[in-house]
């Protein structure tokens, strides 16, 4: 049986879990990817790479709040520390303790990952950084 959307309502895409986990890996192999050219100055494909994870972030939050939110922190635990800064600035807004422990770790890196991540923590205190997808 059909349900009647009512006037004004949102829909909501259903909750699909590969879907989901496709989009992880989308966000993943593309912070990675910004990673990398950050450090070897390679703006044109970071640039792309940053784009793409725009869109994926839009994507997750389509989802709703929740689905966004558990999506970053199963992409925190990754490895690599251009994917960990991405996750968690933009976790900042949902899970700020969590979110600052981590960019704070990585601000200690001796690069520009780590000079971000400190620059993130330093807008977001200033109340400048709104991370939320729009």
């Amino acid at each position: 049986m059909l349900k009647r959307v009512q006037k004004g309502e949102k829909l909501m895409p259903s909750l699909n879990e590969e879907a989901i986990k496709k989009l992880e890996q989308e966000f993943v192999d593309n912070a990675i990817i910004h990673g990398q050219c950050t450090l070897n100055g390679d703006y044109k494909k970071g640039n792309k790479a940053y784009d793409k994870i725009s869109k994926v972030k839009k994507k997750l939050y389509s989802y709703g709040e929740e689905c966004y939110v558990n999506s970053l922190l199963r992409i925190l635990v990754h490895d690599d520390a251009a994917v960990k800064q991405f996750a968690s600035g933009n976790l900042l807004p949902f899970e700020p303790e969590i979110a600052r422990e981590v960019l704070k770790e990585l601000s200690k890196l001796p690069n520009l990952i780590g000079f971000s991540s400190e620059m993130a923590l330093r807008e977001w205190d200033k109340g400048k950084l709104n991370p939320i997808p729009k």
